[in-house]
């Protein structure tokens, strides 16, 4: 298994010598850091290993554990889709991040989520020594300050030269570079969106893992959804099951809610007797009629309403809900099982 690098140097192999001279003029005999620790893609022995089943793979490893990420902001840079869904990878993670803005390339020209207080000028003393600071915090490294002086003036002198002949992209400018923002933007949005959602299934997957029994197993998920959502799953999956059964039954179902017996009027006769011809009620000698709950969509049926019943009963019970406010006055009838306006208008017709 290939090792873990601490440093993940992003950048465009256009940009390969500016990325040599970092490396090796900086990192390794400036800050003391050898080539081993850190992952530079475009140079020989620092890059991808031979065999790699994935490189994409092999690359979503390394930045996510990277102790520091060093993006080398160039035009060629943005100019790679590649580069911009590193840079939003990294920043998407929280990673720890040093960006370096590479001329003609200027720190105003970093719009809305590039315009970030950490981004430093490549060719200024100051980012080097802040750059070095990191380095030494993140990596445990350090080397006599005079050394580092005579490595970071090395580096600005011919940094410059290796600068004025990097490639050029084909088509770069100002326009371009607020659409790759924007492009960005919006990447690192839907990343965050996609984080905070696995964050969210690991919690729940561990929570499940702990569950013996299916009742568990939907206590454990109702923790994981706020009451408006699964006041509508409650409703949906209980309107569903009612809606594979006779009116009868139905209205069976209803009245065992509410605690009564169900008593059909004369007009209702014709439905229960169908309902009863399939099992799904049972008629009893006083003219009074039960949902048979051995009927497996019966069974199924009355499960869902009680879930629902058991959801109501806990809201009610916190003086203090604001589902609870919220239903009175958007709808102006009791939360209740047992109301009729209430089934109408989220169960079914009874």
């Amino acid at each position: 298994m290939p090792s873990q690098h601490d440093i993940f140097i992003s950048h465009c192999s256009a940009d390969k010598a500016l990325a040599e001279k970092l490396v090796d003029t900086l990192l390794n005999n400036g800050c003391n850091v050898s080539s081993d620790r850190i992952l530079c893609t475009s140079l020989e022995g620092m890059g991808i290993p031979a065999g790699t089943d994935s490189f994409i793979q092999f690359l979503r490893e390394q930045i996510q554990g990277a102790k520091l990420v060093i993006l080398l902001l160039t035009e060629n840079y943005f100019a790679s889709i590649f580069c911009v869904c590193e840079m939003g990878a990294a920043w998407g993670m929280g990673l720890n991040v040093f960006p370096l803005v590479v001329p003609p390339l200027a720190k105003s020209d970093l719009h809305g989520v590039l315009k970030v207080a950490q981004a430093s000028d490549i060719l200024e003393a100051a980012s080097l020594d802040e750059l070095r600071d990191v380095v030494r915090d993140n990596l445990n490294t350090d080397v006599k300050t005079a050394r580092w002086n005579l490595k970071r003036d090395e580096f600005l002198k011919e940094a410059r030269k290796i600068i004025s002949k990097l490639p050029k992209p084909a088509k770069v400018d100002r326009s371009e570079l607020m659409t790759a923002e924007e492009n960005y933007a919006a990447a690192l949005e839907e990343l965050s969106a996609k984080n905070d959602e696995i964050a969210l299934l690991n919690e729940k997957n561990k929570a499940l893992g702990k569950c013996k029994d299916a009742k568990q197993v939907r206590a454990a998920l109702a923790e994981f959804t706020d009451d408006e959502d699964q006041f509508e799953k409650l409703c949906e999956a209980a309107s569903s099951a009612l809606g594979q059964l006779r009116s009868a039954t139905r209205s069976a179902l209803y009245w065992h809610m509410r605690g009564g017996e169900f008593r059909p009027d004369r007009d209702d006769w014709d439905d229960v007797n169908a309902a009863e011809e399939i099992d799904e009620l049972v008629d009893h000698e006083d003219n009074t009629c039960s949902a048979n709950t051995a009927h497996p969509r019966v069974a199924k049926a009355e499960q869902a309403l009680q879930e629902l019943a058991n959801f109501i009963s806990e809201q009610k019970f916190d003086d203090q809900s604001p589902f609870v406010a919220a239903f009175l006055e958007e709808y102006k009838f009791p939360l209740s099982m047992g109301n009729k306006e209430f089934w109408g208008q989220f169960l079914a017709h009874v």
